[in-house]
């Protein structure tokens, strides 16, 4: 019981290190396939993130889905992981819009991220993750 206590308590003290942009791939002319690099501290067990999933939100219009593959944080170590996410464009958003928009800074500031999950530390308890109307300018700079 203790020892499941403290890794709780550590939990709290995972995060992002680093991010790195690997590539974005155009699939078609409605999605996008973007590869990334992400640094995570993890001082706590094994936690597996799965049924991650999200949108971006840019003047109020849904831009696109994202969904990814789970993933498995190491136990009590600082690793970089490479993830892929899928991005479905919403109707009436293009692969250039995106990429456009990509490049635009005040779209960055002003758009939003709504960001679901779910997080399993392993032998203990699952718990849903729900992370709305996250500023993308607070998540890039917590990505970075």
């Amino acid at each position: 019981m203790v020892l499941i206590l403290g890794s709780c308590a550590k939990v709290k003290q995972v995060g992002v290190t680093s991010f790195e942009l690997d590539s974005i791939t155009p699939k078609g002319l409605r999605a996008l396939t973007v590869k990334m690099s992400v640094g995570v501290h993890n001082p706590a067990n094994e936690i597996t993130l799965s049924e991650i999933s999200g949108e971006a939100v840019v003047s109020g219009k849904v831009i696109g889905n994202v969904a990814m593959a789970p993933v498995v944080l190491t136990a009590r170590k600082d690793s970089t992981y490479k993830v892929k996410a899928d991005v479905t464009l919403a109707e009436g958003v293009s692969v250039l819009e995106v990429l456009a928009l990509a490049k635009n800074k005040s779209a960055i500031e002003n758009g939003t991220a709504n960001i679901y999950a779910k997080a399993k530390l392993k032998g203990g308890p699952s718990k849903k993750i729900k992370m709305e109307d996250v500023p993308l300018k607070k998540l890039k700079e917590l990505l970075k």
